[in-house]
């Protein structure tokens, strides 16, 4: 209404280009896109079994490290599934699939942590 007297809904930011991530609410908020081309993930294997994916950032580095993400970290799990030969070694965006929320098991060192995001579609 252009009186305003029905309040207008709340819409997300949606991040810009040059930046590497918006807020949603309390979580950043990713282009899809940039997910896959600025996040590298190798497999990381103990006694041939796959143990999670190795992080690393690409470009200069910034969406990695606004997320909290630290080169090394080992994604153990995406979204609650296990990080598995079954699910297919391949990148961090393809374990997201079209998830609009990101939520990752990591293992840094010897602790574990969760980080989440939204993901911009």
């Amino acid at each position: 209404f252009i009186d305003q007297s029905v309040p207008a809904r709340s819409v997300a930011p949606t991040p810009r280009s040059g930046d590497a991530v918006a807020m949603q609410g309390d979580r950043p908020l990713v282009e899809a896109s940039r997910i896959a081309g600025e996040i590298a993930a190798a497999p990381v294997l103990n006694n041939g079994r796959l143990e999670g994916l190795k992080l690393s950032p690409t470009g200069d580095g910034k969406l990695f490290t606004d997320l909290g993400l630290m080169s090394g970290d080992v994604v153990l799990s995406v979204n609650r599934a296990p990080v598995t030969m079954e699910a297919g070694v391949g990148s961090l965006a393809d374990l997201l699939g079209d998830s609009s929320v990101a939520v990752l098991e990591i293992r840094r060192g010897a602790a574990v942590q969760t980080i989440s995001f939204e993901i911009a579609r």
